[in-house]
């Protein structure tokens, strides 16, 4: 897609969100057995807030990522450097 609209000026990009809590998934990494394994995979150790999403959202949202397209962003709390 951004291919075939980066000439028409439409920015196409993604935001690679790792785990992050949410209300689907809430109830389930609330229980310690759940959680414990995953934040032991991810390198800052913890869990994502949907919040920390925001600023990239912005970001590629905005005038600033005009020269942007085409592009995944990772937002995942290390997990892509594995």
């Amino acid at each position: 897609m951004a291919l075939e609209l980066a000439p028409r000026g439409v920015r196409v990009n993604a935001i690679a969100a790792g785990t992050v809590i949410t209300d689907w998934n809430r109830e389930f990494y609330s229980k310690p057995e759940n959680r414990g394994p995953r934040e032991a995979r991810i390198p800052q150790h913890r869990i994502g807030d949907p919040r920390e999403l925001t600023g990239m959202a912005i970001y590629l949202a905005s005038d600033e990522a005009s020269y942007t397209t085409g592009a995944a962003m990772y937002v995942d709390g290390g997990m892509s450097i594995w």
